[in-house]
């Protein structure tokens, strides 16, 4: 049986390997509001034609949603849980969305490397190591690491947002907006039930209170806003956005799927903002 540790080589060589392509989309949307779109509940109540010509980030089963966005959506997909990879690998590559995954599994002999194979992006996550009499030890870090340059790897957490939060900064994002991130999948509400939740131990208060506090700080001190719009979700460390949080004229935004929508249009003068809570 092979050495854990030769499986994290593994993994570390493949990052190398996602450099070139993830090397050519820093700053891609410098200036820009982006969207991370979470599998909330809350999703359902979205106006996705609001993300017309703007960078969209799909988190794991968000990806379900990707043709009710406007065609002139920049659409990428962050996973960082091997099971949802597994789940998901096939229709991200049918779909040909840009993908960016990680994992915690990057010691475990059982996680197939080459599931996080081009043409995904494979970022390595943050990992601790130290040296003893009985050699070197090595885990991948519990301690809230966050990358504002991805290309040195992505704090993970629990939960796939935070990396997520780190690509969007990568990507040059001025605002980034949280729809769908309400932060109970622990209790199994989904924005679509067929959903299945992988993890009923997640915690708001201890699993990602604290990180959100910390990421809010690192980035608004440099110049960074990020927005919740989650209106019935746990987060109380983002700034909630107000129900009339993009205002201006309405347009007809046609959608991937083909319909019409109507939508007030995003624009930096007319952002109404809300308060942390």
């Amino acid at each position: 049986m092979s050495h854990p540790y030769q499986k994290a080589i593994s993994f570390i060589s493949l990052a190398k390997q996602s450099l070139s392509n993830i090397r050519l989309l820093r700053d891609a949307h410098e200036g820009e509001d982006i969207f991370i779109l979470g599998t909330g509940p809350s999703l359902s109540d979205f106006d996705f034609a609001v993300c017309e010509k703007k960078a969209v980030l799909l988190l794991n089963n968000a990806i379900d949603v990707h043709r009710r966005l406007p065609a002139s959506t920049s659409k990428y997909i962050v996973i960082s849980d091997f099971l949802r990879m597994s789940e998901l690998r096939a229709k991200i590559l049918s779909e040909n969305i840009k993908c960016f995954c990680t994992t915690d599994k990057i010691f475990s002999s059982g996680v197939d490397v080459n599931m996080y194979a081009s043409p995904c992006n494979f970022i390595m996550p943050k990992y601790d190591y130290s040296t003893t009499g009985e050699g070197l030890h090595m885990t991948v870090s519990d301690a809230p690491r966050v990358e504002t340059n991805i290309e040195n790897g992505v704090y993970l957490g629990k939960s796939v947002v935070f990396p997520a939060i780190q690509i969007a900064a990568y990507l040059g994002a001025k605002r980034i907006h949280l729809v769908g991130v309400d932060m109970t999948s622990n209790t199994g509400a989904y924005f679509n039930p067929s959903i299945k939740g992988n993890w009923s131990k997640f915690c708001y208060k201890t699993d990602a209170k604290p990180h959100f506090k910390y990421i809010r700080e690192l980035f608004n001190a440099t110049g960074l806003e990020i927005f919740d719009h989650s209106e019935k979700g746990l987060n109380d460390q983002i700034v909630k956005a107000r129900a009339n949080f993009f205002s201006g004229h309405e347009a007809s935004v046609v959608c991937e799927n083909g319909s019409n929508e109507n939508v007030k249009s995003a624009n930096s003068s007319s952002i109404n903002t809300g308060e942390v809570v």
